[in-house]
């Protein structure tokens, strides 16, 4: 069994390095590792060059430069592309895996054959681990001591016991064929590549794995983190736009929980209350939209 681990990787240079030892100290190094830069500015791929050449000690590591910057998604999806593993993990350039953490992962797909296999990750800014396991319990199956089969996915996704992150989800590579991040999607294109990945025929078998693995480091700039200047910045996510009017219970309780994320983050991204106001009256239609899914109850079979 043979694990592809695609890391995109943009102006990461203050925090590569930690991110690259921990990898490189795994009892079990990935097959190969494929690296994305999306256009950095900082000297990000020389130093990542330069740091694997002299540390790397024969890890196969296939560079891929982009010539300009096209967003986390379409990073990852250049890489899937680029995968030869039976598996394929992405592991963003500023997460750092704990020890053991792919030898444990390899067991684990070794065994279980898993289609996608869902990790927890400790949140820097407030110590939390994510997925948390005691809520999501309704919703999973024990396998094996610390390894649950989760049975309805997009389900398990409308709790607020999981978290989605770039790195926190590993993928056989058949059943990325057909899948890819959203490229134009600027915010919450994970929520939307896993709602794909989980609803395509034929239903996967998805695991998750209760163990924390790895740090995920929460940056003031990032994404979902960063201040928006103007109400125009604030998109609607993809998966709102794609659900249909009258979907599944459990994807009608998914798109309950992304509106109330999606009007929460766009509350507390924008500067002032002029720009919430502008953002109320350009967004009026999904404002109104969100707020009924939100206050409409769950439907029966949640």
């Amino acid at each position: 069994m043979k694990l592809s681990l695609v890391m995109p990787l943009y102006n990461k240079a203050g925090h590569l390095e930690g991110t690259l030892r921990a990898l490189l100290e795994q009892t079990r190094r990935p097959d190969e590792l494929i690296v994305v830069d999306d256009a950095s500015s900082d000297g990000s791929l020389a130093l990542a060059e330069r740091f694997l050449a002299e540390q790397g000690g024969g890890l196969p590591v296939a560079w891929l430069p982009l010539p300009r910057n096209g967003g986390p998604g379409n990073a990852r999806n250049q890489g899937m592309a680029l995968a030869a593993g039976d598996y394929v993990q992405f592991l963003d350039a500023d997460d750092r895996l704990y020890p053991g953490c792919l030898e444990r992962v390899s067991a684990v797909l070794a065994e279980h054959r898993p289609d996608f296999l869902i990790l927890c990750y400790r949140r820097s800014g407030d110590g939390v681990d994510r997925p948390t396991v005691p809520t999501l319990l309704p919703l999973l199956e024990s396998v094996a001591q610390g390894l649950y089969r989760v049975p309805r996915p997009v389900a398990a996704m409308a709790s607020d016991g999981m978290g989605i992150i770039g790195s926190n989800l590993v993928c056989r590579r058949e059943r990325l064929v057909e899948q890819a991040y959203d490229t134009q999607a600027k915010h919450f294109e994970g929520v939307d590549f896993w709602h794909r990945c989980f609803t395509a025929e034929p239903p996967p078998q998805v695991l998750l794995l209760g163990e924390t693995c790895m740090d995920y480091l929460e940056l003031p700039d990032g994404l979902l983190s960063r201040k928006a200047l103007r109400a125009g910045e604030i998109t609607v996510p993809a998966l709102l736009r794609r659900l249909p009017s009258a979907p599944p219970p459990d994807c009608h309780a998914l798109r309950r929980r992304l509106a109330r994320v999606w009007l929460g983050n766009a509350w507390e991204r924008l500067p002032n209350a002029w720009q919430r106001l502008a953002f109320l009256w350009q967004r009026r239609a999904w404002v109104l939209r969100t707020l009924w899914w939100m206050l409409t109850p769950p439907r029966s079979g949640v």
